[in-house]
C-alpha cells in the first residue's frame, strides 16, 4: 500500500564482529497518527523479498491508531554488514518456514522452536525442567533434565537456602509466536521450612528455528521485614542429562578448559578474574559444557561490567551461574573507594536494600554438537536491532519535536553531539563505572554520590538514536534505562524501611511504590551509620531521600519500552507516574508553590514525567495530575513580572539583603514541563504563561555581554550556559514569534556551541555532561532553525 509516508526504511547493522544467520531482531518502530491500525497488515522485505514478520502494537495515538509497533523478524548478516529493510502496509507477510509454538496444560508449559524443545513447570520450578535438541536424524535428545538436588534459582544467606522449586510459580505465556514466544514465571525463593527471601521474575524468549533462548531474570527485595537483607549468594543452576566430558569458560585470550573436572571462574572486579591459580582481566561471560547427549552454552550479558560474578561447573554435570557469587572471607576487606564500589559488601554478605531490584540477561544455547560459544557470546552482547531512518522517526511525531542529523544548520551540533557520545563511552571506562548495582549509572555527584542518572541519561541518548539512526546509542542507552528501573526506584517497602530513621520529615507525603531516590551514597544510601557517613563523606547524600520530587525521570525508561518491548521499564516508569498521581491527591499539597524557591523543579520534573506517562498510555489520571501541577503554577506566577518570586536562600544568594526570584535552571525545568503539557492540551493559558515567564527570565537573568544566563536571580551569581533554559525560550519563540526571543535564542545557542567546542565535560562525569547538554538540544533545534 502506498501512502505519503511509506515505505518505512529500516537499517539493521551487525556490530558484533561475527556472522549471524537467522538471528532474531526485536525492535520498536514509531508510526504517524492515523496510518496504522491495530489489525492492519504489515509487510517486511529485504532486497524485494517478502519476509515473515510478527508485530504487536505498544502504544496508540488519541485516534486509536498505532503509535509504536514492536517488530519481530530474523536476519542474516556478515560481520560489520548493514542490511536495508522496507516496511509497508499490506499484503500480509508470508508465514515462517518454522514457527515457534508455546502451550500450557496442567501447570506445564512446552515450547517448540523446531530444533529445540523446552519444558517448564509451575511446581517444582527449576528454570528448565527439560530441554531436548533435535539431532541430524530428527530424533529428540534430552540435554538438560531436572534433578531433585538442583535448586534452579536460589538465594543463600548463610543460614538457609531459598529455592524457586519450593513453592509453585505463576507461569503464563505472554507471546505465542509465530516467530517469537515469551513465557513469564513469577515466584518467590522459599526455604524448606517455609521462609521466603526475595521474589523473582523470569521472562524466557524463544525464537522460531533457533537453538537458543534468552532468559531475563530479575530479583526484588520485597521481604516483609528488614531495611536491608544480607545474603551470601544468588544464582541459577541447571543439570545436564548426561555427565559432562568437557567444560570451557571464556577467558581473556583463550578459553579455560576442563575434561569433566570441576571448573570455575570468579570475576572479582572489572580488572581481575581468577580460574584456579590462573588469572586474567575481563572474562567475556560464557560457559559451555559438552556431554554425550549434546552441548549447553550460557552467556551472561555484561558479565564483567556487573561484577562480581562466577561461572562454574561441578562434578556430574551441573552448571552454575552465580549472579551474586559466594565471597571468600575478607574478599573486599580494606578495599577502596568504599563509596564507589564496596558499600554493597559487609564481610561475606551482600546488603540489598528493601525495594531494590536487579535484572540480568542470560542466553542459553542447546545443540547436538559443539558450537562456537565465543561467536554466540559476541552476538549476545550486541544483538542486531532495526533502526528507522531518522527522517521517518522525525516525521512520525512519536518523538515530539526532533531535527534529524544532517539538517542544514545543525552540522556543528551534530559534530559536537557525536564527540560528546564518544567521550561518554570512553568515560565509562576511564571513570570505572562498573559493578553490580552501578552499571548504567554515573558517579561523582558532590564528589561521593552515585548520580542516579540525573536529567535522564537514557532519554538524552535515545533522542540521539532517533535523530541519527546510529544503533550504538541504543546499546548504551538501554543499560542506563535498565539501571534506573532496577535500582533508583522504590519497588517495595515494609515497616522496618519506614522506620529506619532516614526518611526525611517535613514533606507531608506518603511513601509509595514508585518513589525515586535522589542521588546518594550507593544509589539508595543507608549503608553506613549517619555519623560515620557525615564525617567521612562530607556533603554527600548519606540518607535515602525518596520524597525529593525534584530529581525524578521516566522518559528514558518509556523510550526503552517503545524500542524493545521490555515490560519492566514500562512498569517502572508508570510506577513513578502512579506515585505522582497519588501525591496530587494529597489534601493541601501544592508542589511547594507558595513555600519554597525549589518549587520549579519539584513541580517541573513530575509534570514532565506525568506528560510522558500520559503520552504512553492515554490514561486521564495522569493528565489530571499534570493539570493539578499546572493550575498551581499558573496561580503562583506573578501577574506583573511573569516570574515565580521567592526569597533566595544561601546557595542561590549570599547577599546581606537577600534577593528574590528563582534559580534560572529551576524556572526552566518548570517551563519545559509546561511546554510538554501545552503540546498535549493546547491550553492557551499555559501558552501565555510560558511566553510571559520567558520574558521574565530574559529580563531577570540574561547577561547581554556574555550571552549567558546568571545561575539565579541574584545579580552576584555567575553567568553560565544553560541548555535547559533554551528549550522554553525556543518554544516561546514558536508561540509568540517575538524577535527578542529569537535573538536571545540564537546568541545563547552560539555561546553554548562555543563552550562545547572547548569543554566536553561538565561536573562529575562525561555521562552527566552529555545528559545536561543534550536532553533538550534536539528539541531546541526545531525552533532555532525555523524561519
Amino acid at each position: 500500500m502506498s501512502t505519503p509516508f511509506f515505505p518505512c526504511r529500516l537499517r539493521v547493522e551487525n556490530l558484533a564482529g561475527v556472522a549471524g544467520a537467522g538471528w532474531p531482531v526485536t525492535s520498536g518502530v514509531p508510526f504517524p497518527q492515523g496510518i496504522l491500525h491495530r489489525e492492519g497488515p504489515l509487510a517486511l522485505s529485504r532486497a524485494g523479498e517478502a519476509l515473515p514478520l510478527q508485530w504487536q502494537p505498544l502504544t496508540f495515538w488519541p485516534d486509536g491508531s498505532v503509535k509504536w509497533a514492536l517488530l519481530d523478524f530474523q536476519t542474516a548478516l556478515a560481520p560489520d554488514e548493514q542490511a536495508a529493510y522496507e516496511l509497508t502496509i499490506g499484503p500480509a507477510s508470508p508465514p515462517p518456514a518454522q514457527r515457534v509454538r508455546a502451550a500450557k496444560r496442567d501447570g506445564v508449559v512446552t515450547i517448540d522452536t523446531g530444533p529445540l524443545r523446552l519444558t517448564l513447570r509451575e511446581q517444582p520450578f527449576r528454570l528448565f525442567s527439560e530441554v531436548a535438541v533435535r539431532d541430524e536424524q530428527g530424533r529428540w535428545r534430552t540435554v538438560v533434565a531436572a534433578s531433585p538436588t538442583c535448586d534452579g534459582l536460589s538465594v543463600a544467606d548463610g543460614r538457609r537456602v531459598y529455592r524457586s522449586c519450593e513453592r509453585p510459580v505463576r507461569l503464563r505465556i505472554e507471546r505465542h509466536g509465530p516467530l517469537h514466544a515469551t513465557v513469564v514465571a513469577e515466584g518467590e525463593h522459599v526455604s524448606r521450612s517455609g521462609q521466603r527471601c526475595f521474589s523473582f521474575v523470569v521472562r524466557l524468549h524463544a525464537y522460531a528455528g533457533c537453538d537458543f533462548v534468552k532468559v531475563e531474570h530479575r530479583f526484588l527485595n520485597d521481604n516483609p521485614t528488614g531495611n536491608f537483607t544480607a545474603i551470601r549468594s544468588l544464582g541459577l543452576s541447571l543439570e545436564l542429562a548426561e555427565p559432562a566430558r568437557q567444560a570451557r569458560i571464556g577467558g581473556d585470550a583463550a578459553p579455560h578448559e576442563s575434561d569433566g573436572e570441576p571448573l570455575a571462574l570468579f570475576q572479582e572486579d572489572h580488572e581481575r578474574y581468577q580460574v584456579g591459580e590462573a588469572q586474567g582481566r575481563r572474562a567475556p561471560g560464557w560457559i559451555a559444557a559438552e556431554s554425550a547427549a549434546g552441548c549447553v552454552t550460557a552467556a551472561v550479558v555484561d558479565f564483567w561490567q556487573q561484577w562480581p560474578k562466577r561461572l562454574g561447573f561441578t562434578d556430574g554435570g551441573r552448571m552454575h551461574l552465580e549472579l551474586l557469587p559466594t565471597l571468600r572471607p575478607g574478599q573486599y576487606a580494606g578495599r577502596e573507594p568504599t563509596e564507589r564500589y564496596y558499600y554493597l559488601f559487609d564481610g561475606p554478605n551482600y546488603r540489598i536494600k528493601t525495594g531494590v531490584a536487579k535484572s540480568h540477561e542470560v542466553w542459553f544455547r542447546f545443540t547436538p554438537k559443539p558450537a562456537d560459544p565465543a561467536a554466540f557470546n559476541a552476538v549476545v552482547q550486541t544483538p542486531p536491532v532495526a533502526v528507522p531512518r531518522p527522517e521517518w522517526s522525525a516525521a512520525s511525531g512519536a518523538w515530539g519535536d526532533l531535527v534529524v542529523a544532517g539538517t542544514p544548520g545543525a552540522e556543528e551540533y551534530d559534530r559536537l553531539a557525536a564527540a560528546a557520545f564518544t567521550a561518554l563511552r570512553e568515560g565509562i571506562e576511564t571513570e570505572g563505572l562498573y559493578g553490580l548495582l552501578n552499571w548504567g549509572d554515573w558517579f561523582g555527584e558532590r564528589v561521593y554520590n552515585w548520580g542516579n542518572n540525573e536529567y535522564d541519561t537514557a532519554h538524552a541518548l535515545f533522542l540521539q538514536l532517533a535523530r541519527t539512526g546510529d544503533a550504538r546509542y541504543f546499546h548504551v542507552a538501554r543499560r542506563f534505562a535498565r539501571h534506573t528501573a532496577d535500582v533508583d526506584i522504590l519497588h517495595a517497602f515494609n515497616d522496618d524501611y519506614l522506620n529506619n530513621g532516614e526518611i526525611q520529615e517535613g514533606y507531608g507525603l506518603p511513601v509509595n511504590v514508585g518513589a525515586v531516590y535522589l542521588h546518594a551514597l550507593g544509589h539508595v544510601a543507608g549503608y553506613f551509620p549517619l555519623a560515620t557517613a557525615k564525617k567521612r563523606w562530607p556533603g554527600s547524600y548519606y540518607y535515602g531521600d525518596i520524597h525529593n520530587l525534584g530529581h525524578l525521570w521516566n522518559e528514558g525508561m518509556l523510550e526503552n519500552y517503545y524500542l524493545t518491548g521490555d515490560p519492566w521499564t514500562r512498569e517502572a516508569a508508570l510506577q513513578v507516574a502512579d506515585n505522582l498521581a497519588a501525591i496530587s491527591r494529597v489534601p493541601g499539597f501544592t508542589w511547594w508553590f507558595g513555600k519554597d524557591p525549589h518549587c520549579g523543579r519539584v513541580a517541573g520534573w513530575p509534570l514532565t514525567a506525568l506528560c510522558a506517562a500520559y503520552n504512553a498510555t492515554g490514561k486521564r489520571e495522569y493528565l489530571r495530575a499534570a493539570r493539578h501541577i499546572v493550575e498551581h503554577a499558573l496561580a503562583d506566577q506573578d501577574p506583573n513580572c511573569g516570574g515565580w518570586i521567592y526569597s533566595l536562600y544561601p546557595g542561590h544568594c549570599y547577599c546581606r539583603q537577600g534577593h528574590v526570584g528563582m534559580a534560572t535552571f529551576i524556572t526552566a525545568v518548570l517551563l519545559n514541563g509546561m511546554c510538554l503539557y501545552h503540546q498535549i492540551t493546547g491550553d492557551e493559558r499555559v501558552a501565555q504563561s510560558i511566553v510571559r515567564a520567558v520574558d521574565y527570565v530574559i529580563a531577570d537573568s540574561w547577561v547581554e555581554k556574555s550571552a549567558e544566563f546568571r545561575y539565579t536571580s541574584c545579580p552576584a551569581t555567575e553567568p553560565r550556559t544553560d541548555p535547559l533554559v533554551l528549550r522554553s525560550i525556543a518554544y516561546a519563540k514558536r508561540l509568540s514569534g517575538s524577535p527578542r526571543h529569537a535573538e536571545v535564542l540564537q546568541r545563547a545557542w552560539e555561546r553554548l556551541m562555543a563552550v562545547l567546542r572547548t569543554e566536553d565535560r561538565w561536573g562529575a562525569s562525561y555521562a552527566v555532561s552529555f545528559t545536561w547538554n543534550h536532553r533538550e538540544m534536539p528539541r531546541v533545534l526545531r525552533d532555532l532553525l525555523a524561519k
